[in-house]
């Protein structure tokens, strides 16, 4: 079943994103020769809408592949979108040196542009200033993709969906001020390849920067999961993911070595308003599979406030029964957050070793 998941969901959405990723970006070196006379097209032809389209849904659908049990597929990511970033920031740089070679000299045009700009335009300099700005944000973002490899698979996604959604934002922004200037300078400009090719980008990296939060992208793998895998599979590959490849004596032996409880007198509201740490880990103890009350099952999509009342009213109702508190496993406090990924291979073990099952 992990198998059959894998090949029908992230490896197909993989490609897909791969697809348009090289299409959407292959041609835009060519599109940049548009204004010495050599007029070629890209994958989609001359379609800038596609090609554009592409070009912004490529990163973002490969991002979507990812789970954060596939340690080295989010390592392999990060590099990948860090090398391109890198690439991105020298061909900004490139345009800030020729636009400040127009500024300074008149012509040849600046880049992307038929039309030589006037001596000492003021344009002419804010357009490098701009490209500059972009170059920046890009080696901004390959620094931030630099380390994502280094931290654990979880946090390594999270860092590079990130990246990404601020990165799409700000260039957005910069891309549509430099194309202002640019027809500022030369109204022809609208006309170009380049222009539309920039124009459909930017409208895609916004819609994909604003709609993309964590809870849209879970719902958006749902769907995807739910219309390419049957039904009765879907539990069975996700316990298989979570295994990481270990056979199911070994998943419970190393599960079994590192079940630990907490004390519900040691929870407080704020622990369950978000996943961030808070100190809970070292406030757990070593314990044996089936002696622990209670495994809590929740979202961090709800509220914290309202989980905690929940979970205080039954910790009180256990308490007056048994005359002592609840011990209940967290997956907070219980899994180490240093090394999530092998935790989360004996979660089906840390379930069985509760007595009840908190939902």
């Amino acid at each position: 079943a992990e198998v059959e998941m894998r090949a029908r969901v992230c490896y197909i959405m993989l490609g897909v994103g791969w697809f348009l990723f090289v299409a959407g970006w292959g041609p835009l070196p060519l599109v940049r020769l548009e204004p010495a006379g050599v007029m070629l097209g890209g994958v989609f032809g001359r379609n800038m809408v596609l090609e554009g389209s592409a070009a912004a849904l490529g990163p973002l659908l490969l991002a979507l592949s990812l789970r954060p049990t596939d340690a080295a597929n989010v390592r392999a990511a990060s590099w990948l979108m860090m090398l391109f970033t890198l690439s991105l920031a020298t061909i900004f740089m490139q345009v800030a040196a020729g636009s400040y070679w127009a500024y300074a000299n008149g012509s040849p045009a600046p880049p992307f542009l038929v039309r030589s700009a006037p001596r000492r335009s003021p344009l002419v300099a804010a357009l490098g200033g701009v490209s500059l700005l972009q170059a920046l944000a890009q080696l901004l973002a390959a620094a931030a993709l630099f380390s994502s490899p280094l931290r654990v698979p979880r946090r390594a996604l999270t860092r590079l969906w990130h990246t990404l959604r601020c990165l799409y934002a700000t260039q957005s922004v910069l891309t549509l001020l430099q194309l202002g200037m640019a027809l500022q300078l030369d109204p022809s400009f609208k006309h170009s390849l380049f222009f539309a090719h920039r124009v459909v980008w930017c409208v895609n990296a916004i819609a994909g920067a604003v709609v993309l939060t964590a809870r849209r992208r879970r719902r958006i793998q749902a769907s995807i999961a739910r219309a390419l895998l049957p039904e009765d599979r879907r539990g069975l590959a996700a316990v298989g993911a979570l295994m990481g490849g270990k056979t199911s004596a070994t998943a419970f032996a190393a599960a079994a070595a590192s079940f630990r409880s907490l004390s519900f007198r040691q929870i407080r509201p704020g622990d369950l308003a978000s996943s961030a740490d808070s100190g809970l880990h070292a406030l757990t103890r070593p314990a044996k599979l089936g002696e622990v009350d209670a495994f809590v099952s929740h979202s961090w999509l709800d509220d914290g406030e309202a989980k905690f009342e929940a979970l205080a009213a039954w910790a009180e109702s256990f308490e007056s029964e048994h005359g002592r508190p609840a011990c209940v496993w967290l997956d907070k406090a219980c899994i180490n957050q240093e090394h999530i990924e092998a935790s989360l291979a004996g979660l089906p073990a840390y379930l069985s070793g509760c007595r009840f099952l908190l939902v």
